[in-house]
Parts: C-alpha cells; sequence; structure tokens
C-alpha cells in the first residue's frame, strides 16, 4: 500500500526498484543514497513510521532527521516534535551523539545560532545556565559565554535589559579588574558606557 508520507514512500520504491525487485521510475529522484532508503524501509517494517499521524506532522527534511537519529539510537525524544524546523533538529540530534545535555538547549524558541551557543558552553564547560535562557538573544548569549570564558562574574551584566553592546562595555572592563558599578546600569548606553570605561581604564593606569 502507498504511505501517506510522499518520502517514505518513494524511499522505499527506490529501494525496491534499485534491488531489482520492481521495475519503476518511481522514486529516482529522491535525494536519499540506497543505504538511507534501506534504513527507511526497516524503519517502517519496524513500526517506527506507520503511524499516520506521526507522518503528517513533519516534512521531508524533519523526517530525515528524525529517521537518523533512529539509526544512531539516540533518544528522539528531544527533538521529536514538529515545532522544531529541521536544522533545529539537527543541532538537537548533533548533541546527542556528541553526549551533551540536550535538555537545556532543545526548546523549539532558541533558534539555531542559540543552540549553537550553548553547546559550545557544554564542550567547553562553563555554567550554560548563566546564558541558555530564551530571554536572551543569541548576540547576549556570545558576550556572557565571552565572560564565562575569561572567568569573570557574568552574573553582573547578565541580565536582559542589558543589550549586547552595554554587555560588551561592561564585560571589557570587569576583564581588566575596573570596579564597573558606576556603569554597569541599563539606562546608560553603550557609548556613554564606554567612554566611563576609558575614563577608568585610564584612571586606573
Amino acid at each position: 500500500d502507498k504511505l501517506d508520507n510522499d518520502l517514505v514512500y518513494r524511499a522505499i520504491v527506490k529501494f525496491f526498484s534499485e534491488q531489482g525487485i520492481i521495475e519503476t521510475e518511481q522514486g529516482k529522484d529522491i535525494d536519499l543514497n540506497l543505504e538511507e532508503c534501506k534504513f527507511i524501509f526497516w524503519a517502517y517494517q519496524e513500526n517506527y513510521l506507520t503511524d499516520e499521524n506521526f507522518l503528517k506532522k513533519f516534512n521531508q527534511c524533519q523526517l530525515q532527521e528524525i529517521l537518523l537519529g533512529l539509526k544512531e539510537g539516540l533518544d528522539i525524544s528531544f527533538y521529536e516534535n514538529p515545532e522544531f524546523d529541521w536544522y533545529q533538529m539537527k543541532e538537537i540530534r548533533e548533541g546527542l551523539e556528541r553526549s551533551l545535555d540536550v535538555k537545556l538547549y532543545a526548546n523549539p524558541k532558541f533558534d539555531v545560532d542559540q543552540m549553537q551557543l550553548i553547546q559550545d558552553g557544554l564542550e567547553q564547560g562553563v555554567d550554560v545556565q548563566m546564558y541558555a535562557k530564551t530571554e536572551f538573544n543569541s548576540n547576549q548569549m556570545f558576550e556572557i559565554l565571552r565572560g564565562l570564558h575569561s572567568k569573570i562574574d557574568v552574573s553582573v551584566y547578565a541580565r536582559p535589559e542589558f543589550n549586547s553592546e552595554q554587555m560588551s562595555e561592561i564585560r571589557l572592563g570587569l576583564e581588566i579588574g575596573l570596579n564597573v558599578k558606576d556603569y554597569a546600569k541599563p539606562d546608560i548606553d553603550a557609548r556613554q558606557m564606554r567612554m566611563t570605561r576609558l575614563r577608568l581604564w585610564k584612571r586606573y593606569m
């Protein structure tokens, strides 16, 4: 019987065709190699792909990421969610492959850049919980990660009310040992912060 999901159907048809079991032109245009088609056929036989609702929830790229996870024996429950696009699924799958604590970023509200920054922190052994929060954008996350690398007290500026430019000015001051309390205030813009930081630095020197 033809499956409702076109990717799965064409993959299985291509597998049978390549094996000489049937003769057809169907499925030959699918962007999967024989081994991938063989795996999809196996997954279907093992009842991973027979749930009609499951198949309808995901597009072709999302389904490929789920199939790759199944093939590697990963816990796909972390990303088996249609709210993730396939790029996000890929980041979670690769994190699982590297044994990272993916639950810290397996959230549809994180974009790919945010996920990658959290992955970087996990691999580098820093406290990613300081910035693995949806209220921070990727630029803010990057500034907090840089501060963690420098082993400074990022809690001084790891607050969503600071934009990334303000965070950068506070971080730079902390890295050279300045007392940043005079300018680490959300109502002071980055330009004013920079002027204060340079003035403090000259005094400090």
